[in-house]
C-alpha cells in the first residue's frame, strides 16, 4: 500500500501594526522590482480574508489571475530622513509591523463583483500619518516566493508503505511495532517524526528509527531510482480491552536535506511538516 505525501501550501505573512520605538529596525516593508516573467497563462482562485478583515473586506470569488508577474518584492527596512523644511511632510510616526521573511511575486487579478462591497472610504494610518483612502477594487495578488540557488526547484514527491506489523508481547499490555517505510528523492530525507496519533484504545509508546540508513550516496538506501528509503519503527501499546489494530493512524514528518547531496532546494526555504495517513488491520488478538 502506498501513500503520497502532499505538501501544504506556504502561507503569506500578515502585516499587523503595533507601536515600537522609532529606532528599532524591522524588515516590515516590501521593496518591489519591475520584472519580466516567462510564465504566461491564467488561473482561477478564491481570495479569502481572515476574520479581522472579513467584516469590511469580504472574500473575492472567481478571480482570474494573470500568471505573468510584473513585480518581485523583498522585505526591507526603511530609514526615513525627515525634512522639517517641507510644511506638507508629516512628523515621524512610530508604527512598525512584523518582520517579513518571504519574497513575493505579484500578479494582476480580476474578480467577480463581491456581494458585499468594500467600504467607500477607509481611514488608515501608517508611518506617513493618518488619512482617508477610497476607490477600493481588487487588482493585484502577491504570492510567497523564494530565490533558488541550486537551479529549478524539484518538489519532493514522497511515498510510504507498510512493511510489517509485529506483536512483541502477548500479555497485557500488548505491544506492537509497525514498520513504516518512506521513500523520496535522494536530494531530501525525513529527519524526524514530530507526532504520531492513532484510534481510541491505543497509546503511542514511542518511535524508533529501525533502519534510517541516512540515505548515503552509493548505499543500497538510495536504490536504483535514486530514492532515499527510510524505515521507521512505530511502537504502539494497546489499552486493556482493545483487541485489534484496526483504525486510521497519522504520522507527521519533518523534511530535511540529504547532507551528502548537492544543491538541495530546502537550503532556500523550509517546507511545512508533512502528514502520512495509513490504516492498520489485524485479527482479534484477544480471542
Amino acid at each position: 500500500m502506498r501513500f503520497a505525501f502532499i505538501p501544504a501550501a506556504l502561507a503569506a505573512t500578515a502585516l499587523v501594526f503595533s507601536a515600537a520605538p522609532a529606532s528599532a529596525q524591522q524588515f516590515d516593508h516590501l521593496k518591489c522590482y519591475k520584472i519580466s516573467d516567462q510564465h504566461s497563462f491564467t488561473t482561477l482562485a478564491t481570495l479569502s480574508t481572515n476574520d479581522l478583515q472579513a467584516a469590511a473586506f469580504p472574500d473575492d470569488t472567481n478571480c482570474k489571475i494573470s500568471v505573468h508577474s510584473k513585480e518581485f518584492c523583498i522585505p526591507v527596512a526603511k530609514t526615513r530622513f525627515f525634512n522639517p523644511g517641507n510644511p506638507k511632510e508629516p512628523p515621524m510616526e512610530a508604527l512598525v509591523g512584523r518582520d517579513l521573511a518571504n519574497d513575493f511575486l505579484c500578479y494582476k487579478v480580476r474578480c467577480d463583483k463581491p456581494v458585499v462591497a468594500p467600504p467607500a472610504s477607509q481611514v488608515v494610518h501608517d508611518q506617513f500619518g493618518p488619512r482617508a483612502v477610497s476607490g477600493f477594487r481588487t487588482a493585484k495578488v502577491c504570492t510567497p516566493a523564494v530565490k533558488l540557488s541550486g537551479g529549478p526547484y524539484d518538489e519532493p514527491v514522497p511515498y510510504s508503505a507498510l512493511l510489517r506489523q509485529v506483536m512483541l508481547s502477548g500479555s497485557s499490555p500488548r505491544e506492537f511495532v509497525v514498520d513504516l517505510m518512506t521513500s523520496l528523492d535522494a536530494e531530501y530525507m525525513l529527519t524526524e517524526i514530530t507526532s504520531l496519533s492513532g484510534p481510541a484504545g491505543f497509546s503511542i509508546a514511542g518511535v524508533e528509527v529501525a533502519a534510517r540508513r541516512d540515505c548515503a550516496v552509493g548505499s543500497v538506501a538510495l536504490g536504483a531510482s535514486g530514492a532515499c528509503n527510510q524505515v521507521w519503527a512505530l511502537r504502539l501499546t494497546a489499552d486493556p480491552g482493545t483487541c485489534t489494530l484496526n483504525g486510521s493512524y497519522q504520522a507527521t514528518f519533518r523534511y530535511g536535506c540529504n547532507p551528502l547531496m548537492p544543491n538541495c532546494s530546502l537550503v532556500d526555504f523550509t517546507l511545512p511538516d508533512l502528514q502520512v495517513n495509513f490504516t492498520l488491520a489485524s485479527s482479534n488478538f484477544c480471542a
